[in-house]
């Protein structure tokens, strides 16, 4: 059952969408990684999809192939993210997964495929309703559209820090 409320997240009041079913994990989140490619973040983000069953062991594949022709990069209020998915046929539970990045690696702009961005915050959706795709991304604009919160889930040091400046957004 979803409903609308109010919540006040880094000092800005925002209406979103509720609903029953838990999106994000303390167990997806995962802060202050260092990679050196879109590549190794997808995969392994999208090993611990597969590693909790959220997503199939196609997924990983999946994401690299829609990222080579519909990059994910956005340039944000804050600074460059990534909103890596792919098609629902790979997923088996709705969920997300958040990393935070100790340096920036490139990222194709999904407004743009030429333009090269630099995201430290990275957004994987897995998504298994189509239907339900509208709402998941209106939830991730209501966070990207906040630079306060941005700043708060690039500088927190644990999963514990960003799932409480996400949960009031993301779950219920």
């Amino acid at each position: 059952m979803n409903k609308r409320c109010s919540c006040k997240i880094s000092g800005v009041t925002m209406e979103v969408n509720r609903s029953s079913t838990l999106f994000l994990e303390r167990e997806m989140i995962f802060p202050k990684l260092e990679f050196n490619s879109r590549t190794e973040v997808l995969q392994y983000m999208a090993h611990q999809f597969t590693k909790l069953d959220l997503a199939k062991e196609s997924y990983a594949a999946a994401l690299i192939e829609r990222e080579a022709h519909f990059p994910t990069g956005i340039s944000a209020r804050a600074f460059d993210i990534a909103i890596p998915h792919c098609a629902s046929e790979n997923v088996n539970r709705t969920s997300m997964a958040v990393a935070t990045l100790t340096h920036s690696v490139d990222w194709h702009a999904m407004d743009d495929p030429n333009k090269i961005l630099q995201p430290t915050v990275v957004f994987m959706l897995a998504i298994k309703d189509p239907d339900k795709q509208i709402e998941t991304l209106q939830k991730i604009m209501a966070i990207i559209q906040n630079s306060q919160l941005l700043q708060d889930i690039s500088v927190a040091v644990t999963r514990d820090e960003i799932f409480s400046k996400l949960d009031p957004i993301l779950n219920v």
